[in-house]
């Protein structure tokens, strides 16, 4: 009995609270449906306004050094920690450092300048009868750095994609073919990028011992013929045993800019004897015969040790290099991006909805409280 009394009581405020519901809308129907109208007819003429937006989105995918060497890929496992020489993060992905370069200004300048985008984004600020700006004041002067904000400000949105590993560079414009000339101009600018301006200790080492060994080489054949004219100078006609030229490197590990250097001094020093003794007449001949023979095995050494920091540094190089493969270039949308007018209508609608029906309670509870306070 009590049970069913407890259930009766419970259904009962239960039917009360809807009843109190239906009734606030009911009491504030008028409201309700006026606010609804406003925002509605707002909502469809705001998006009816509102420049379509056209988005174009290029694809790119990185290519990591050790896809790109195919076989060498195993000794830049070896050679990983050769890494801190460039001063490079080993734990740096190749997307990232795409995507942080992608994200720069210096690119952004690039592609401003050289689309001769500043008219187009400021274009409100031009005058093509004059060919000049329409504004003098400096607050409203279009800037490159403006353009650069604003162009990056939400206009030219970079994503990568984590699962996939690919990049995506987005712009939206109100213009489609704009969109597509951006985001590909963007592909090139990363391109020119990273040709010219990322040049890394390692590139610049190597290039350091492509010239080395050049002016070793030079050095090798000039001791050579010394060495030949030594010997028919003196009449002997039989040359010195010349150890064999090796042109194989037979390890890498162990050789440091140490080395080198130490060389080339001991080789400055050698060359300095021969000088002396080619212009001192009181010096032996066998004097200057053990120079020049000691100059050819530093010649010969410096040769090896030049050798094995040019792998070094090859394989240094390989690891800092980055490139990368386009997917999808970017190309002129059919379809406008924004606004979604559907989308715009229905969240005004569901808005002005909750807001006003929460109003509407809300000034039920005042009118309920001021009752309270009257009895």
């Amino acid at each position: 009995m009590t049970e069913n009394v407890g259930t009766t009581a419970k259904g009962h405020s239960g039917e009360t609270n809807i009843l109190d519901i239906l009734r606030v809308v009911n009491k504030n129907k008028l409201m309700i449906f006026l606010a609804l109208l406003i925002v509605s007819v707002v909502a469809v003429i705001g998006s009816g306004l509102m420049d379509k937006q056209y988005r174009s989105t290029a694809v790119i995918f990185p290519v990591s050094a050790n896809e790109s060497m195919g076989g060498f890929s195993s000794l830049l496992a070896q050679f990983g920690g050769l890494a801190s020489l460039a001063g490079v993060s080993a734990g740096t992905s190749s997307t990232t450092k795409l995507v942080m370069i992608l994200k720069s200004r210096s690119v952004a300048e690039a592609v401003i300048e050289k689309e001769q985008l500043m008219k187009v984004l400021f274009m409100d600020y031009w005058d093509n009868t004059t060919n000049q700006w329409m504004t003098t004041t400096p607050e409203e002067m279009p800037t490159l750095q403006k353009a650069v904000t604003l162009l990056m400000s939400g206009m030219v949105s970079v994503i990568e994609d984590i699962k996939e590993g690919s990049i995506s560079v987005s712009v939206a414009t109100t213009d489609p073919q704009l969109s597509a000339r951006i985001a590909n101009a963007y592909l090139r600018e990363l391109q020119v990028f990273l040709g010219k301006q990322t040049l890394t200790s390692a590139k610049r080492n190597r290039i350091f011992l492509e010239q080395q060994m050049a002016q070793n080489k030079e050095d090798r054949l000039k001791n050579g013929m010394e060495i030949n004219d030594f010997s028919r100078n003196v009449g002997t006609g039989v040359l010195p045993l010349l150890p064999a030229v090796s042109t194989t490197v037979q390890t890498v590990s162990g050789v440091d800019a140490v080395d080198v250097e130490k060389l080339l001094k001991e080789k400055a020093e050698n060359e300095r004897k021969i000088a002396e003794s080619k212009s001192n007449g009181k010096v032996p001949l066998s004097v200057l015969l053990e120079n020049l023979m000691a100059q050819h095995q530093l010649l010969l050494q410096v040769q090896m040790t030049l050798a094995g920091q040019y792998e070094m540094a090859k394989i240094q190089e390989a690891k800092e290099d980055i490139s990368f493969t386009v997917i999808d270039p970017a190309i002129p949308p059919e379809e406008k991006f924004a606004p979604k007018r559907a989308q715009i209508c229905i969240i005004s609608f569901m808005g002005a909805l909750f807001i006003s029906v929460f109003v509407a309670f809300f000034r039920e509870y005042i009118t309920r409280m001021k009752a309270l306070e009257q009895a």
